[in-house]
């Protein structure tokens, strides 16, 4: 199994600099698997496509935020909500 991966390994697998990958992140993080470790956000591999499908609709179709949400629950993708994050 895959480890949690940071920003910058992100960054290199997608071929997107870090400032944008962390700007997607945060945008839609509702539908990504990530976790807070200390001020690093990690992101679990399972949501490597979702991202590259996320900078296809921003580059490629040209979307914007609420049209990209809006094609993520569309599309029938789950909202993830991060209990600790709630809870803490």
């Amino acid at each position: 199994m895959m480890d949690w991966m940071n920003i910058n390994e992100i960054s290199k697998v997608i071929d997107t600099p870090a400032p944008t990958v962390r700007r997607y992140i945060q945008k839609h993080q509702a539908f990504l698997n990530t976790k807070k470790q200390g001020k690093k956000i990690l992101l679990h591999p399972d949501s490597i496509e979702l991202l590259k499908k996320i900078r296809k609709w921003y580059v490629v179709d040209n979307m914007i935020d609420i049209e990209i949400d809006n094609k993520l629950k569309t599309s029938g993708y789950k909202a993830v909500i991060d209990v600790e994050s709630i809870n803490h």
